[in-house]
């Protein structure tokens, strides 16, 4: 069988907070939108699609949930989100195409080059975190379709004790 995603069609993949796979044979995105629950810190999204084929022609893929990032230690740091390697697995594939077609939105607004996000210490804003979010076809599992992120760049905003 194949999800054929069309202009219009909207498919939700799992629940949020929830781990779950769901095979389906092929997956064709073709104008549709692909919902996925995940958070950041993240290697797989709460629910994964498994298929043989993907291929995206056009459309919008929705990343939904925590996706604000932490910066408190010991669990967060900047230094970690330099690294080019911050990705989640939201589709794994045999064969992949076409995530450079498709539009990459976060909680419902769009996120690619010099999005600009707002970091916090001890609950004052001290910078401005420029990051970088696309789709990828590739990444540490293989084939699929993934959400890449990291830091390019910091812009301090506040001269004090945090």
């Amino acid at each position: 069988a194949t999800l054929a995603l069309n202009a219009g069609s909207s498919t939700t993949v799992g629940n949020s907070g929830v781990s779950s796979s769901e095979a389906v044979g092929n997956v064709a995105v073709n104008g549709g939108t692909l919902k996925f629950y995940a958070a950041i810190p993240g290697q797989l999204a709460d629910g994964v699609i498994a298929t043989n084929n993907l291929t995206a022609n056009s459309g919008v893929v929705n990343v939904l949930g925590n996706v604000s990032i932490d910066n408190t230690p010991p669990d967060g740091s900047l230094l970690n989100q330099i690294s080019a390697a911050n990705g989640i697995q939201l589709i794994s594939a045999q064969n992949a195409s076409g995530a450079n077609t498709l539009t990459l939105q976060i909680n419902g607004t769009s996120v690619g080059q010099d999005t600009v996000k707002q970091i916090e210490q001890g609950g004052v804003h001290v910078a401005n975190g420029v990051y970088d979010y696309g789709l990828s076809n590739t990444g540490d599992n293989g084939a699929g379709l993934y959400m890449n992120y990291a830091l390019t760049a910091l812009q301090l905003i506040e001269d004090g004790p945090n």
